[in-house]
């Protein structure tokens, strides 16, 4: 098991924030490292020194690592490597398919290992203003279909790498959020995908608003670094619920879906 290093300025809000919240006390003994490889467009290398893309980075694992100690979860984000990618300008496409195709033809070798690596990820950095993406986006998976891979912006609040990798885990949005991006039917997610992964999506998988900030999966304007969860608080307000929003829970049972494979 790796250490886990946490900045000094996430540490720091965190012991502002933990005097609000009550956590569940729990002993991790064996926790699943999950490397991640980030290939870095065109885009993003020409924008900003390489210092800056590392320290973006850190902080997005230095937050992971956080929020899955908060939620009693048996993983830990590692940074495996970084791959500057020029042949992909970060600009031609929206399409995470397409996106994706690019990689597979540029890099092969190293996308062809990390699938079938037993617990890596991978994600393309974009730079995060570009005009064909909406104010909003930030980042983008699609489980289904590529259960390793997602796209983030290098600009990002420092939640959002989790929040995807969440995705990847079969973690969902909050019942807000979700209503609204179904036309109102929050509850019929596992209608919308393939038949061979619809018993992914779980009945506890949604995320949780308490106290006016968002746990990982849901969309608010300031996220708790945890999970939703039933045993985490936040004052008097419980984050989560067991029967439709305990995504640590969901988490759990992914890493422990990673040690089985």
């Amino acid at each position: 098991m790796k250490s886990i290093f946490v900045s000094g300025l996430l540490l720091l809000c965190w012991q502002v924030h933990a005097n609000e919240v009550k956590l569940p006390k729990c002993k991790i003994e064996a926790v699943v490292e999950t490397p991640i490889t980030f290939f870095i467009s065109d885009s993003v290398i020409k924008g900003y020194e390489v210092v800056d893309i590392e320290g973006h980075i850190q902080r997005w694992l230095d937050f992971s690592n956080q929020a899955l100690q908060n939620s009693c979860i048996p993983l830990t984000r590692t940074l495996d490597k970084i791959i500057f990618t020029p042949e992909i300008l970060g600009e031609e496409s929206e399409e995470l398919s397409v996106v994706h195709a690019f990689l597979e033809y540029y890099y092969p070798q190293e996308i062809e290992a990390l699938n079938n690596a037993k617990a890596k990820f991978y994600g393309l950095i974009y730079k995060t203003n570009l005009s064909k993406f909406t104010s909003e986006w930030c980042g983008e998976t699609n489980a289904s279909v590529y259960a390793k891979f997602f796209t983030i912006g290098l600009t990002c609040k420092d939640h959002v790498l989790e929040h995807e990798l969440g995705h990847l885990a079969w973690a969902s949005h909050d019942m807000d959020t979700l209503s609204t991006q179904t036309d109102g039917m929050p509850f019929d997610l596992s209608n919308q995908l393939p038949l061979s992964v619809k018993h992914k999506v779980k009945k506890y998988s949604y995320g949780y608003i308490c106290g006016g900030k968002g746990t990982i999966m849901a969309y608010a304007d300031q996220t708790h670094p945890f999970y939703s969860s039933p045993t985490i608080s936040y004052g008097s307000i419980v984050c989560g619920n067991a029967h439709y929003a305990d995504n640590a829970r969901v988490l759990r049972e992914y890493a422990l879906s990673l040690v089985g494979e």
